[in-house]
């Protein structure tokens, strides 16, 4: 029954991998054994989505470096027309094989089975209202860990507000400015980490339509789990 399960699981996929490859939809490099995907668009009337060229590249895994597989994508951006337009640049993912027999039981010494990096990662929303579901689940749980969790390290911390002040458009505005750095976050109930390198974030409102915008720039980022 197993092997039925499996030759009925990988024979669908070495099948359209091998149609893919006949169509020109991939490419694959002997040295190193490597997977390159073009770039390809998608626009549908609501929503947008570009995604650059992809590398796979597989390693061989050893002690000191045990990832058996590493994914880039470059240029990525998805926009929707009601909701968010996010870019990334490139996201780097790291793929290991068993890391935790390879390392020392610290939760900051353990490479990850998983490791996913976003370059120049920029998202704007145009309501609140409207905001993703997953991003509301990520402030959810950060607020929840700055309120209710450890705090490890916070090397600076400034808090600036301004309840009077024109903005280029001549209405009366207030601004409240934050900028943080060095800011460690743990959460004991989800085992979560996370660390921010330099935080700098700004909530503006105007007083005669009772409109806003928040902004946040975050650098060196980290989430652990």
């Amino acid at each position: 029954l197993l092997m039925t399960l499996i030759f009925a699981l990988v024979f669908p996929a070495v099948f359209c991998l091998g149609i893919a490859f006949v169509a020109g939809l991939f490419r694959i490099h002997l040295s190193p054994l490597s997977i390159s995907i073009p770039a390809f668009k998608l626009d549908r009337r609501s929503r947008y989505l570009s995604v650059g060229e992809t590398h796979v590249i597989f390693h061989i895994p050893c002690r000191k470096q045990p990832q058996w597989a590493s994914l880039s994508i470059n240029n990525v951006e998805y926009r929707s027309v009601d909701s968010q337009h996010f870019t990334i640049s490139k996201v780097s993912v790291i793929l290991r094989f068993f890391p935790v027999l390879l390392s020392e039981n610290n939760i900051l010494s353990q490479p990850a089975l998983i490791s996913v990096t976003l370059d120049n990662f920029c998202l704007r929303i145009a309501s609140s209202q409207r905001t993703p579901l997953w991003l509301v689940a990520l402030r959810r749980n950060l607020l929840n860990t700055i309120l209710n969790e450890e705090t490890r390290r916070l090397d600076n911390f400034g808090l600036k507000v301004l309840f009077s002040m024109l903005n280029a458009r001549g209405k009366d505005e207030s601004r409240i400015t934050h900028i943080s750095t060095q800011w460690h976050l743990h959460n004991h109930v989800s085992s979560q980490l996370y660390q921010f390198g330099q935080l700098t974030a700004q909530l503006r409102r105007t007083r005669e339509d009772d409109t806003g915008t928040f902004s946040l720039i975050a650098e060196d980022c980290h989430w652990i789990r």
